[in-house]
Formats: C-alpha cells, structure tokens, sequence
C-alpha cells in the first residue's frame, strides 16, 4: 500500500508539473516558425549567444542556490522564511555584483554592447535569478498550483508580446528581448503575491547556521550547472569562431525539437525530485525508486525513437527560410536530451542524499570531454561535430553517474534491456542521418524497442487507468 501511496503522489505532481511546465513551454515551442521567419540566422544566433551568457552567470552569482531552496524547504526541521531568506540575500548581492560589473565594462569600455541590450541583458538576469528561487521554494512549499499560474502566464504573455513586437512592431531582436522581459516580470510577481512569499521574507535569521549549510550544499552545484552550460552552450561559442554566428543561428534552431523532450524530462525530473528526497531508500525495499527510474527511461527512450522518425517532417512545419537544413543535427542532439535527463534522474538522488560533490565531479568531466571533442570536431565537421560531441560527452556523464549511483542504492529495474534500447537508438541515429529515406527501418527500430519494454508499458497504462478512474470516482 506504502508503495501505492508513493505512485499516486508522483504520477499527481508529473501532472501537475507537465500543466506548470510542459504545456506552457510546448506553446513557446510553436513560435519557432515565427522566429524563424521573423529573424535572420546571424539575428537569431546573436539571440542566443546573449540568453546563453545569462545561463552562464547565473550559477556563478547566485552559486545555484535554487537546488537548496527545494532540498532544505523540504526538511521540517528548517524554518520556511529563513530558508526563503537566504536565497534571496544571494541573489540579491549577485545582482548587485553584477551591477557594478556592467557599470564598470561600461565606463572603461570593456563591453561591446548597446547600453540598451546591456540594461535589458541585466534586467532579464534578475528576473531568472528570482524566478528560480522563487520557483523550487514553492515546489518546497507545496505552492505547485501558484507555479502553474505563474508559467501559463509567463508563456502567454510571452507569445503575445512576441507577436505584438515582432509582426506588429517588427522590432526584430529587440522586440523578441523585451517580449522575454514582460513575460518573466508577469510570472515573478504572480509568484511572489500569489505564493505570498513576502511573508517568508526575514531581516534577521533564526538559524545562523543555515546560510553555511546551504552555501557548502550549493558550491558544488556551481560546478555542475556551469559543466551543463558547457556541454550545451560551449560548442555556440567554439562554432561561431570557426562558422560564423549563421551556424550558430541553425544549432540554436536545431535544439527546438529536442527541446521537446528535454521539457518532458524536466517536466518529470520537477516532481519525481520531491519523491527521491520524501522516499529515498538506498535498499529500495519496494522497488519504488527502480521502478519508477525504468518507467522514466521508457518515456524517454520511445520519445527519442518516435522524434528522430518525425524529425524532416517538424522540421518542414516548423523551420522556414534557411534554417530547414538544421533538421540534420536534430538526431545526435535527441540522444544528448536523452542521456541528459537520464543523467538529471541520477542526479535527484544525490541531491536527497546531499552528495552534490559527485553531481560537480561528473559534471565536470563531461565539460571537459565535451570541450575536446568540439575542438577536434567542429574544425572538421561543422555543426554536426558539435552536435556528436555533446552527445558523447552526456552519454560518459550519465554513464558515470549511474555506475557511481549503484554503490550508494540498490535500483532493481532491468539495466541489460535499457542498455539494448539505446544501442537500438543509436542505430536509428545513423539511419536518419539520411533523412527519410531509411524511415522503415526506423519504424521498426521502434516497434523493436515497444516489444522489449512490452511488459513495464503495460503496467504504466494499468497505473494510470487505476489513477484516473479513481480520481474520476473521488
């Protein structure tokens, strides 16, 4: 029954957090064509490299210090507001840091930015620095419903802004800048009235010793945010010396649709964090955690299998002008989002076991090989190197942690039939290389990979019939 209970509470927070996250961000993904249209490559890949730089300051100013708002928020041991508290005094003198920072590139010119880009830069960095410890507190809170709100609302405003801005307007990247801004601002105050999280606001702290331990819980995170930034935004950089930002431009592009199932991923990775910390169990006595870790791998693995079939035809619906050639890379940056999110599940149980130094050291490595290979790669191959170089260094990442991960918890699901999966994957990698033309072969790739998980796939409809009868009854 104990088992149950766990069940019902994940597959409840999943929907929760697919309402919260999924749906919105799915509707954002619908405006590539927009963008596409609206923006040049070189445009697009300026767009890019400018969020992607924001991505990078991040960890470094705020020392990722959402991961511990959601751990620690979730110990009754620990006061709610002094939790909330120290977050907030973090972001707050990285924001103030950074201040200075632009204010000082400014003045002996050391930043080659538009005042104005450099003010919107600076104000969407604020807004994702609070958005994020706002975001993981109330998941500690169980605020989930005010989460949600505050992202269908950030995501429609969003999308009307940019359609308002950039087809009305035609501000070009401009617009597309301001439309982020908006967005962000409506969902952050959403979060912040609607959560009441003014109340959790402090001038003095109960627990002095707190800030330490969310500090030494944080630093690691760093690391590994910082090595997840160069797995996925490195080679931008790297591409644009060698191919000019028009490169860049298509990459950008080429990660929309395995954008798709990394926001499922993230989607699941949300709610099944809250379980891996409420339930661990490092003997996995009911199997909980293993099972629910080959239910997640099942997910990922048909998603990968089913978007490299469909790929050339998103593409052509989603993808106009010059960017249609993008779909090519689309298939080695499928099997990236693949391992990656298969990594982010590794990664919630260290987090419950408050091991962040192995999430860093892993992390780390994968920047490493990752910065490698695109070197050797992107000289050679272009765009398509930097994609198979950030699959291959996702793939040693995950890999590594699960070989790390099987000597701290005993997870009982079938590793020998996950492992035939991803060899089956990368078969179909190579086949649609050529676009269409092996697209048979592909269908039966997966028809394969379905009978292998015949069985756990059966169980995951009876659960969710089970589950959705029942709430229907209640």
């Amino acid at each position: 029954m104990r088992q149950e209970q766990k069940s019902v509470s994940l597959i409840r927070n999943i929907l929760l957090f697919f309402i919260a996250n999924f749906m919105p961000k799915a509707i954002t993904f619908f405006m590539v064509p927009l963008y596409t249209y609206c923006l040049s490559t070189e445009e697009y890949g300026t767009v890019d490299l400018l969020i992607t730089s924001i991505q990078l300051l991040l960890p470094f100013l705020t020392i990722q210090v959402q991961d511990a708002m959601l751990r620690f928020s979730l110990e009754n041991n620990n006061s709610k507001s002094d939790v909330f508290t120290v977050g907030l005094r973090i972001v707050i003198i990285g924001g103030l840091l950074l201040f200075f920072a632009c204010i000082m590139g400014t003045t002996f010119d050391l930043i080659k930015l538009d005042l104005l880009y450099l003010i919107i830069f600076f104000i969407m960095y604020i807004l994702h620095a609070f958005k994020n410890i706002a975001s993981y507190f109330c998941r500690g809170i169980d605020k989930i419903g005010i989460l949600t709100t505050s992202n269908i609302t950030l995501t429609l405003a969003t999308v009307l802004c940019n359609l308002v801005f950039l087809l009305g307007f035609k501000w070009g990247v401009f617009g597309y800048l301001l439309s982020l801004c908006v967005g962000n601002l409506l969902g952050v105050l959403i979060l912040f009235f609607g959560a009441k999280l003014y109340k959790y606001i402090k001038l003095t702290l109960s627990d002095k010793a707190l800030t330490k331990k969310i500090i030494v819980f944080s630093i690691p995170m760093i690391f590994s945010a910082v090595s997840w930034w160069v797995n996925s935004s490195l080679d931008k950089y790297i591409l644009g010396y060698y191919c000019g930002t028009s490169a860049v431009g298509l990459l950008a592009v080429a990660y929309k649709i395995p954008s798709i199932l990394s926001l499922f991923g993230i989607t699941i990775a949300n709610a099944y964090s809250i379980s891996a910390i409420k339930d661990f169990d490092k003997n996995d006595k009911d199997a909980f955690l293993g099972n629910s870790y080959s239910v997640i791998n099942i997910c990922f693995v048909l998603m990968c299998s089913v978007l490299m079939i469909t790929n050339v035809y998103l593409s052509k619906l989603l993808f106009s002008n010059d960017f249609f050639s993008a779909w090519k890379y689309v298939p080695p940056l499928l099997i990236s989002a693949l391992m990656s999110q298969l990594s982010l599940m590794c990664e919630q149980y260290y987090v419950a076991m408050k091991k962040t130094k192995i999430i860093s050291t892993t992390a780390i490595t994968g920047a490493i090989i990752n910065t490698v290979l695109n070197v050797l790669f992107i000289p050679v191959y272009g765009t398509y190197g930097a994609a198979i170089a950030t699959a291959l260094s996702i793939f040693v990442v995950w890999l590594i942690r699960y070989m790390v991960l099987s000597k701290y918890i005993k997870l009982k699901h079938n590793f020998f039939a996950e492992c035939i999966s991803y060899i089956l994957l990368i078969i179909q990698l190579v086949l649609a290389y050529s676009g269409n033309r092996f697209i048979i072969y592909q269908l039966i790739i997966m028809v394969i990979i379905v009978f292998l998980y015949a069985k756990p796939i059966k169980n995951i409809i009876i659960a969710m019939f089970h589950y959705l009868t029942a709430k229907m009854k209640g």
